[in-house]
C-alpha cells in the first residue's frame, strides 16, 4: 500500500501533531512517541508492524495505541491535509516555539 503523503509533509504534519499536544488548545491530543520494533505488534487499525519497523504510540484512557508508520500517515493526512485552518494554527504554534527557543538562547548567549 502506497502513503498518502510524501517524507516532507509527513514529517511536517508528524510536527505539527507534536505542537498541539505541547499546546494549551481546547482538547489538545498528547504526545505521540515514535519506536523501533523489537517484536512484531498489531497496530490500531489491524495493520501489521514487523520486527525493526518504525511505529507510534501515545496512551489513551490508559490504553497505549499504536500506529504503523504507514497508519499514521493516513491518520496525517485525514488529520491536516485539508485543514487548512489547523495547520494555519500549527503553523503559529510552530513561530511560538521558534521565538521562546530564540528567547531561551539569548538568555544564556552573554
Amino acid at each position: 500500500m502506497e502513503p498518502y503523503l510524501n517524507d516532507d509533509d509527513f514529517n511536517r504534519y508528524f510536527k505539527y501533531l507534536q505542537l498541539m499536544s505541547m499546546s494549551k488548545l481546547p482538547n489538545s491530543l498528547r504526545k505521540w512517541e515514535d519506536h523501533t520494533a523489537r517484536t512484531s505488534h498489531i497496530d490500531f487499525y489491524n495493520m501489521t508492524i514487523n520486527k525493526g519497523e518504525d511505529y507510534y504510540s501515545h496512551t489513551v484512557q490508559n490504553k497505549e495505541v499504536k500506529l504503523s508508520h504507514l497508519s499514521m500517515d493516513k491518520y496525517l493526512y485525514l488529520l491536516f491535509e485539508d485543514a487548512i485552518e489547523l495547520q494555519e494554527r500549527c503553523q503559529g504554534l510552530q513561530q511560538n516555539e521558534k521565538i521562546q527557543i530564540q528567547k531561551a538562547k539569548s538568555r544564556i548567549d552573554w
